[in-house]
């Protein structure tokens, strides 16, 4: 019997590749021969692809399935009953071809596959047809991600619903930094106002409107007013103080601007909070502690400021002993938590000591092990 044909009765019959060749001959992209009839699933309507939504909808969701994103378009625009038939037959026709495209690796928005799909299934002088698709887009209301089942849909999921929860936390910390940023300029505006400098006369006529600065003497006007010596505004040390605050809190990168958006989450020189393994989740939180520590310094120092409550001898001992050790669960609550997606496959033994350091060390960390093969012993 043939080498060849021997080694693939022993496989038949066996299930074992006989030829050490084989044995290490990979096998990603097969299939059973009893699943061969299910090999196009994009030919049947079901739950894939989703598309990875920003949740600002009035549903707040994060993720939706295509075929119940079209299922409500539909119900919107498509008569019922037998007038609104060819509606429903075009629009399900475009969301046929967005999900074969999303089978075979195509990328994008849902309203740029759409506008894809529909251009390569409109059928020329169907006016029809180009009516009711630009209806439905219309009607959409959604728009993110097309995701299809595949073995990138864990990582892409969990992150995309992590950033979700991310962006909720960022915008209530962005909140109460912006608001004590405003208060703190105020407070050192005022003090300028009081100070010799604003009564000089280039800031006199600078204060003034243009069309009439024609109409006062400014240096006479700067000679009156300082007559008499400005009384009150900050001391030397507490304006110093101020100062300081509201640099930390203008130079902070944990949370990017409001701006930025969610899926900017390192721009402007933010940091970033998704890692590939927990190593390199673990160091980045051990290098920006100093940095969280500058952060509620300020931030302690920033709300006793702008009450106009602190006072120097006993709030400068307490702000100065804040350190590392000092930041507590509720302190870690307040910035943004670390995401770290691993895949079993990658060889989780080299990470598996660094993660259980992380795990047993009290930093905010979320972890996603993506397991491809449930009767590996690794698993």
């Amino acid at each position: 019997m043939d080498s060849q044909l021997r080694s693939q009765v022993v496989f038949h019959l066996t299930g074992r590749r006989a030829l050490a060749e084989a044995a290490e001959a990979p096998i990603a992209g097969l299939r059973p021969a009893l699943l061969a009839g299910y090999r196009h699933l994009e030919s049947l309507r079901y739950d894939f692809p989703v598309v990875l939504a920003d949740g600002a909808g009035p549903e707040g969701e994060y993720a939706q399935s295509l075929s119940g994103i079209v299922d409500g378009v539909l119900r919107q625009i498509a008569p019922a009953g037998v007038q609104g038939e060819g509606m429903r037959r075009r629009v399900l026709k475009v969301e046929r071809e967005i999900r074969r495209r999303a089978a075979i690796g195509a990328r994008g928005t849902l309203q740029q596959l759409w506008d894809d799909a529909a251009s390569t299934v409109a059928e020329q002088g169907d006016e029809a047809f180009v009516r009711d698709i630009r209806r439905a887009r219309d009607t959409l209301g959604t728009d993110g991600e097309v995701a299809d089942c595949d073995d990138a849909l864990p990582a892409r999921f969990i992150r995309h619903a992590w950033s979700a929860v991310q962006r909720e936390k960022s915008q209530a910390a962005r909140e109460r930094i912006d608001s004590l940023v405003i208060r703190l300029e105020d407070i050192l505006r005022a003090d300028y106002l009081r100070s010799a400098e604003a009564l000089k006369s280039p800031a006199l006529q600078s204060s003034f409107g243009a069309a009439h600065r024609q109409l006062f003497d400014f240096d006479a006007m700067s000679r009156l007013l300082s007559r008499a010596e400005p009384r009150g505004g900050l001391g030397a040390r507490r304006r110093l103080r101020v100062e300081q605050a509201l640099a930390a809190l203008k130079a902070q990168r944990f949370f990017a601007p409001a701006a930025a958006g969610l899926r900017s989450t390192a721009s402007d020189g933010a940091h970033e909070f998704a890692f590939d393994n927990a190593a390199a989740a673990l160091e980045s939180f051990r290098c920006r502690a100093p940095e969280m520590v500058h952060l509620l310094k300020a931030l302690h120092v920033a709300d006793l400021e702008a009450d106009s409550s602190y006072v120097d001898d006993l709030h400068d001992a307490i702000i100065d002993s804040i350190d590392e050790q000092s930041i507590s669960a509720a302190d870690l609550e307040f910035f943004p938590d670390y995401l770290v997606c691993l895949d079993a496959t990658g060889g989780p033994s080299r990470d598996a000591a660094r993660l259980t350091e992380a795990l047993s060390s009290g930093v905010p960390l979320k972890v996603v092990v993506q397991v491809s093969d449930l009767l590996e012993d690794a698993a």
